[in-house]
């Protein structure tokens, strides 16, 4: 699933970067915006990531966003990119990330309504997740000032672009007899019935996503910028943190588990325990989660970054001291 994931992932990007060059080269061809020498900037990103799904939220019906966000889960994402700049109003770039997302239940406060039955549903989960994309950035700033010859030291900005990332959802176990705490890959133990139950497949970990986002940076010298930026990542799978559907019996799903993945479904559906009233978990057909919305992320970065290459082209060759601060006369 992989091999497939890259496969399509480059032939998408490769489709999405000819048709914007051809449509930007077409559109703006009338304003006289033509590219000139390229600039590059290399940097890296750091700051809080988040996830958005099933599992975790606040009080009242599951919304999209913001609203069921739950500071505590908040991890920390890295990342590397490099963008290139045949015009100061418009950049590709390629970038990579790494961070660990997470979702609780426990976060839940209910005062007995729409999100009780999430709160009794009792699931955590992390997951590690690498991913790698190409986006385009568009300074609509710049346009702006171009009958002024001038290029603005703190720039405003719009990306968008598509990638890939792999994930693995995996849920704490507590060995009845030792007390110790492992995290058991998800997965495998098809909590749904994937692969097994009609009309439920099973999820792939490579995922196709769409990074959509604002950003804002700042020239501090010639070659030297920082910027914030908040990346939305828009995926199109709802298994993100392993929850989707219904539960799935486990009678249903043994003849296709191992002996010891037997025993950590049992534990994770809460079936064919003696404790259920220490966990509460849902019975076999009882639903989990929301099929109907996927999960997402995103990330607030904090940029540094260095410009190389050819540092103002087209019309601003002329205009460096103009990004610098003024000279004043008296």
């Amino acid at each position: 699933m992989r091999n497939r994931g890259s496969h399509f992932l480059t032939r998408l990007t490769s489709a999405l970067f000819l048709t914007f060059v051809l449509i930007s080269s077409t559109a703006y061809s009338q304003a006289n915006l033509s590219f000139g020498k390229l600039r590059f900037e290399a940097g890296i990103d750091v700051g809080p990531s988040v996830f958005l799904g099933d599992l975790g939220g606040h009080r009242g019906k599951g919304t999209y966003f913001l609203k069921d966000y739950n500071f505590p889960v908040t991890k920390l994402m890295t990342g590397l990119y490099l963008s290139v700049y045949p015009a100061e109003w418009i950049g590709f770039r390629l970038a990579g990330g790494v961070t660990q997302l997470k979702g609780d239940d426990a976060y839940i406060n209910t005062n007995g309504h729409w999100e009780l039955t999430r709160k009794v549903r009792d699931i955590s989960f992390r997951s590690n997740l690498q991913e790698v994309y190409g986006a385009v950035e568009f300074y609509p700033s710049v346009l702006t000032n171009m009958k002024y010859d001038y290029v603005p030291r703190l720039r405003y900005y719009g990306v968008i672009g598509i990638g890939w990332f792999h994930h693995n959802p995996q849920y704490p176990y507590v060995d009845p007899s030792t007390g110790k705490k492992s995290w058991i890959d998800i997965r495998p133990l098809r909590l749904e019935g994937q692969g097994v139950i009609p009309g439920r497949n099973q999820f792939s970990l490579d995922q196709v996503m769409i990074p959509m986002g604002l950003g804002i940076k700042y020239d501090v010298t010639d070659r030297w910028v920082i910027g914030l930026e908040v990346l939305h990542r828009k995926t199109f799978t709802d298994y993100m943190d392993g929850v989707s559907t219904r539960y799935a019996d486990i009678n249903q799903i043994s003849p296709y588990l191992t002996p010891q993945q037997i025993i950590y479904a049992k534990y994770f559906l809460g079936q064919g325990l003696t404790n259920l009233q220490v966990r509460s978990p849902y019975g076999a057909g009882r639903r989990r989660g929301n099929p109907n919305r996927n999960d997402a992320y995103f990330a607030y970065t904090f940029r540094l970054a260095y410009k190389f290459g050819n540092l103002y082209n087209s019309i601003f060759q002329n205009s460096l001291k103009q990004v610098r601060c003024p000279a004043y006369r008296f």
